[in-house]
């Protein structure tokens, strides 16, 4: 099927495929191999499939990859968890490639690796956001592998597969055809051994989620593995329920996570972060179109996100966490470095996080351009509320007030700064909510490179003045000519 679309860019995915592949720590194993099933009730299972989805917006696998890693990582005291997955190759990959008239599977096998976290909604969100990052859902690497770039032998030693739910308890279907749960003997012979540490398959019978584990793991460690996918699941699940109330948390791709601009041949760039009032939209009549090279606008999920204060989102959601899932979103664009980041108030914060993400993967972050950012925002805050007690009874914009500075993080990316060069105009029938907000912007006027050294020690910083606000820039000839002309020759 593949080989009817030889023009389907699947070269381009080498990289990520090494990347994921290059941190691959196997477990000893070797043992004769154990055959076991693990069994949950009905109410739990019931729970998982019925109730814990809308916490994160999930499907059924993400739920269960995250309380495999959780597992796997608590039994084996590591940080990630590699696996190999199966696909059913039947994702739409070209107009000219029709399935429509074929049965079956066109089977696929790809590696991943999910990262563990001690917080179940970042550990969730991440595995989510690391299985809707998979190119083509995982149909690539197989080819690859026909095309003699990688080898099967690559993959993790570690394997999991959800079924999903086989049987039915609607009383029409069982009066026709239905599964028998009766053993039906050995699938395979007993001779039929594989190189792989761990085997596990999960589906839905009779509403009991049914685990089917072959291993040749340690006897000890796999009683372990069970005994944590147990507990892992129970509290995955659980956490998920108390998400979804009153309502679930949005991840990024649950929206158009960005546009390409200048698309080529040639890798990516540049990387926009949105400011807090926009996304995509605020650079692509602007700045995006004058850069030479290839370059990324991500969407604003912050800005797409309801935060009620009763919600999980309102605590949940911080710049570090965004940046968990951009970063995400970003290695796989582009799985390694040298990047170039740019960010505008809001974004130039986001933008921030990620360099940090990556420069602590070890990647190298060359360029970040910051257009009149914000750092020490709840300093800024304060003195705004000492100068001006009219706002005083105003809840501060959280996610900037509350934001941790570590001017202690030192960056070896060459830092660009393009500072306001005038103040954004304070209208008395603006709201005083924009009141605040403009009011708090026009204090960097006259705070050195924007505070900057609260944020970070750059070990290079080259300041222009803009001849617009903070606002108006992105409508001001001058700096976008000059912004771009600097950009360009980076």
């Amino acid at each position: 099927m593949v080989r009817r679309c030889g023009l389907h860019p699947f070269e381009q995915q080498i990289p990520y495929w090494q990347n994921v592949l290059s941190t691959q720590q196997n477990v000893p194993y070797g043992k004769s191999q154990q055959r076991l099933t693990h069994q949950f009730d009905t109410q739990l299972t019931e729970q998982l499939l019925r109730l814990a989805p809308a916490g994160f917006n999930t499907e059924i696998n993400d739920l269960l990859m995250s309380a495999f890693t959780r597992a796997w990582c608590n039994t084996f005291a590591t940080n990630y968890c590699h696996l190999t997955l199966e696909g059913h190759g039947r994702e739409h990959l070209s107009d000219h490639i029709d399935t429509s008239r074929t049965l079956g599977w066109f089977t696929s096998m790809f590696p991943v690796a999910l990262k563990n976290d001690t917080d179940l909604s970042t550990l969730i969100i991440q595995s989510k956001e690391t299985l809707r990052a998979i190119p083509d859902k995982g149909l690539g690497f197989s080819e690859l592998v026909r095309r003699g770039k990688f080898s099967f032998n690559q993959l993790p030693k570690v394997s999991f597969n959800y079924l999903g739910q086989l049987d039915s308890n609607n009383d029409a279907q069982d009066q026709a055809i239905r599964m028998l749960n009766a053993h039906s003997g050995d699938a395979s012979s007993k001779d039929n051994q594989d190189e792989m540490a761990l085997i596990v398959n999960a589906e839905v019978r009779q509403m009991k989620l049914q685990v089917s584990i072959a291993s040749q793991l340690d006897e000890t460690q796999t009683t372990a593995f069970i005994e944590q996918f147990d507990a892992a699941l129970r509290a995955v699940v659980s956490h998920s329920i108390t998400a979804a109330n009153p309502q679930g948390i949005k991840t990024l791709s649950d929206i158009e996570i960005g546009v390409l601009v200048n698309e080529a041949d040639a890798p990516i760039e540049w990387f926009f972060f949105p400011p807090g009032g926009g996304g995509a939209e605020s650079y692509l009549q602007s700045i995006a179109p004058k850069i030479s090279a290839p370059c990324y606008c991500f969407n604003n999920i912050y800005a797409a996100q309801e935060k009620p204060k009763d919600s999980l989102a309102y605590d949940y959601y911080q710049f570090q966490t965004l940046a968990l899932q951009y970063a995400i979103h970003l290695k796989k664009l582009k799985p390694s470095g040298p990047y170039r980041i740019f960010g505008w108030s809001f974004g130039a914060t986001l933008a921030l996080e990620v360099a940090k993400l990556l420069q602590n993967e070890g990647d190298t972050v060359e360029h970040l351009v910051f257009v009149d950012p914000c750092f020490d925002y709840a300093a800024m805050h304060d003195e705004v509320f000492a100068l001006h007690p009219e706002f005083s009874h105003l809840e501060p914009d959280r996610i900037n007030y509350h934001y941790q500075n570590d001017p202690a993080f030192s960056s070896t990316a060459k830092v660009t700064l393009f500072s306001a060069g005038c103040a954004v105009e304070v209208a008395q029938s603006d709201s005083l909510e924009l009141q605040l907000s403009s009011h708090i912007i026009n204090r960097y006027l006259d705070k050195n490179q924007n505070l900057i050294e609260e944020a970070m020690q750059p070990s290079q910083v080259q300041v222009f003045t803009m001849k617009g606000s903070h606002n108006s820039w992105v409508k001001t000839p001058e700096d976008l000519i000059k912004m771009s002309e600097i950009m360009n020759t980076l």
